[in-house]
């Protein structure tokens, strides 16, 4: 079994990367489709990564601002989708007017997170120092133990809520989803999982997604009257997606039993 904290330490290096890629692109983000997308999953991943290590105080304050980056730029993220659908469902007039919206979001975004995008890069630049230091602290054996159980613990949970009578709240199973599905990416290696495990929590992440979509559009759409003219579309996808989803919870939990 490989050892921790070089792990931490290579990931560490490979995020710093992405996260200098994410703020070269930032004052851009209408220029690159895809930057907001990466900025959140490296924001995700990151955090993965030292979730089992928020007990150390530096830990849990880096934690915060990687929160706080992620919730600021969830209207961003929902704008981006919208303008998505509008295009895929050739609504041009609407496209352009929330295409227009998104624009602005961008700029308020990129001034609002500058400064911790900055933040975020020079902490990552200190960290592997940081691992040094914990190493004689924290023995790597002890740290993997309690990885294993950090994942243990929300595998168990997972499956607890898939197996519950209670009424499901998909966006929360979604969340449980994710965070263990971004485990396994940072922590794979010292952990015993079904081999089929990891993709059959992307497949359920995503049937979820595209149920909560239509969910978000239709509130909009509430508030929004333009949006109207799709709101009989997206009560029909949003029963077609439900269904899709509960087959995908069902195969999940079928994968956690095994």
């Amino acid at each position: 079994m490989s050892s921790i904290y070089p792990l931490l330490s290579h990931e560490i290096h490979r995020l710093h990367g992405q996260f200098v890629d994410c703020q070269s692109q930032l004052t851009q983000l209408a220029e690159h489709p895809e930057a907001l997308h990466d900025l959140r999953v490296s924001l995700r991943q990151l955090r993965s990564l030292l979730r089992p290590l928020r007990h150390f105080p530096e830990i849990s304050a880096f934690d915060a601002v990687l929160s706080k980056v992620i919730s600021q730029s969830n209207r961003v993220r929902d704008m981006e989708v919208l303008v998505a659908e509008l295009q895929a469902k050739q609504q041009a007039t609407l496209y352009q007017h929330y295409q227009l919206q998104l624009t602005s979001f961008y700029r308020l975004l990129a001034a609002h997170i500058e400064t911790d995008i900055e933040l975020i890069i020079q902490r990552l630049m200190t960290l592997p120092l940081y691992w040094q230091h914990h190493s004689a602290v924290l023995p790597h054996k002890k740290l993997e133990k309690s990885i294993v159980s950090y994942y243990l613990q929300h595998q168990q949970q997972l499956k607890h809520k898939l197996q519950s009578k209670q009424p499901i709240d998909k966006h929360h199973l979604r969340l449980l989803v994710k965070k263990l599905r971004y485990a396994l990416e940072s922590y794979g290696q010292f952990l015993t999982i079904n081999t089929k495990l990891p993709l059959q929590l992307k497949k359920t992440q995503d049937a979820i997604g595209n149920w909560h979509d239509r969910l978000v559009w239709l509130e909009l759409a509430n508030h929004e009257e333009a949006l109207q003219v799709l709101v009989t579309t997206w009560q029909t996808e949003l029963q077609h997606h439900e269904h899709l989803a509960d087959k995908q919870l069902g195969k999940l939990l079928r994968r956690l039993r095994e």
